[in-house]
């Protein structure tokens, strides 16, 4: 996947050639700030608390931050009075059409060994097909349809219970669905 890191000022962003996942992860992500305003702070919070620590670098086997984001968004969905619902599954719901657009799959590469002697080459094999239609989900009547916010939780409490969450702290079973 073909892309250019640049960094200015410590802060480091890559920019994607021919690839629209990031482009449409990004939207889905911004949609999410939009349906609750503690998302955003949340998910602020615990990437900077990673960064500081060392812990958002996918090329040494570590998170990206994209990852770390969609663990705050599943941990604000699975609440026993969840922050987020599922707006892709709304989408469903609401029998929206679906718009499916076609995404080379990058994590379907493959090295194949040519013969001896010559380099490893690398070859995009999977299409994924993704539906892009939470794109046009209204958030704002989504949450009145579905009674939100359910959870009123403050930024504080939320951020704690995640790290009780990851961390392995058989407590926060008194706050989640199971």
């Amino acid at each position: 996947m073909p892309f250019i890191r640049y960094t200015y000022n410590d802060v480091t962003t890559d920019i994607y050639i021919n690839n629209l996942s990031p482009h449409y992860a990004t939207k889905l992500i911004s949609r999410y700030y939009k349906f609750d305003s503690r998302f955003l702070s949340v998910n602020d919070f615990i990437l900077q608390w990673a960064k500081a620590r060392n812990l958002i670098n996918e090329f040494d086997g570590y998170l990206s931050s994209y990852a770390i984001t969609l663990l705050v968004i599943f941990f604000l969905k699975i609440l026993k009075e969840p922050v987020l619902a599922s707006i892709q599954q709304y989408a469903m719901q609401i029998n929206l059409p679906p718009k499916m657009i076609d995404i080379p799959s990058f994590h379907g590469l493959l090295r194949k060994k040519l013969e001896e002697g010559e380099e490893r080459k690398y070859k995009a094999v999977l299409t994924t097909y993704t539906d892009i239609s939470f794109k046009d989900v209204d958030i704002e009547d989504m949450k009145e349809k579905l009674g939100y916010p359910k959870n009123s939780m403050s930024v504080g409490e939320l951020i704690t219970l995640f790290f009780y969450y990851f961390g392995f702290d058989y407590n926060v079973s008194l706050y989640a669905k199971w």
